[in-house]
């Protein structure tokens, strides 16, 4: 079927603009993150009223399950593995290493697609919220997305983020954890064609179809993964109180 731009009519697009405008409207002190998650994916996602039209839809659960089927629980870092190290860049260019991040404490690393996604400003927002309890339990946070630091400046500026968001460009890393998901054509053009989020314009030219899965780490200062939330389903991500949970396991 041809894809038009939900922006070729108004309807769709009053919708589309309230959609994005949910995770602003989320209060992290009322309700949990997968609550909120769960009002957006229905909002997005419902076969009768939802934002999306229901052949997006479908095509993105297809691609999911294809995922899944490709061995993505089996193949990606598991719980008793030792992380592999990293350094790069954060939203103002400078180079992170995770060894200064172990060296102090527990670490909670966050992987997010990219700051055009309503889910993931969700489940940043939610880390954010968590993030004085992290520190409390001798903790520290950092998300990774294959965005530019300038998009990621964006990002971190405007939800007041006080942690670093790293740039893993080409998803070299995320390739290390197992976690990237080559989007097929079929649901890309969907996402390119209705909603006009070409990736290439956050994460660089050449980098056009793939993104880290959503997944959340938690890794002792042995350099151990002691805990992890791995979900293809990209509506899905860490409930912070897990997570919180999680690193005073770690400690």
């Amino acid at each position: 079927m041809a894809i038009g731009s939900y922006g070729d009519d108004a309807e769709a697009a009053a919708k589309i603009k309230e959609g994005f405008a949910l995770p602003a409207r989320w209060d992290p002190a009322m309700t949990t993150l997968g609550q909120a998650l769960e009002e957006s994916r229905r909002f997005w996602q419902d076969p009768e009223h939802g934002a999306m039209p229901r052949d997006y839809v479908e095509a993105f659960k297809r691609a999911l399950a294809e995922l899944v089927q490709a061995g993505l629980e089996k193949h990606s870092l598991q719980v008793g593995q030792t992380l592999p190290t990293f350094s790069l860049a954060n939203q103002v260019g400078q180079a992170v290493r995770s060894e200064d991040f172990l060296a102090s404490g527990p670490l909670v690393l966050s992987f997010y697609r990219g700051g055009w996604s309503p889910f993931c400003i969700l489940a940043l927002r939610g880390l954010q919220h968590v993030l004085p309890q992290i520190k409390k339990l001798g903790g520290s946070l950092v998300a990774i997305t294959p965005e530019l630091p300038d998009n990621s400046l964006s990002t971190v500026e405007k939800l007041g983020l006080s942690f670093d968001v790293l740039t893993d460009h080409g998803l070299g890393y995320a390739r290390q954890l197992g976690i990237v998901w080559k989007i097929p054509e079929y649901a890309l053009k969907w996402q390119e064609k209705y909603f006009g989020v070409y990736l290439e314009g956050y994460n660089g030219a050449g980098y056009r179809d793939e993104l880290p899965v959503p997944a959340t780490f938690i890794i002792n200062r042995d350099g151990t993964v002691t805990w992890r939330f791995l979900e293809a389903a990209y509506w899905q991500r860490a409930e912070p109180s897990d997570v919180v949970e999680a690193v005073r396991g770690a400690g």
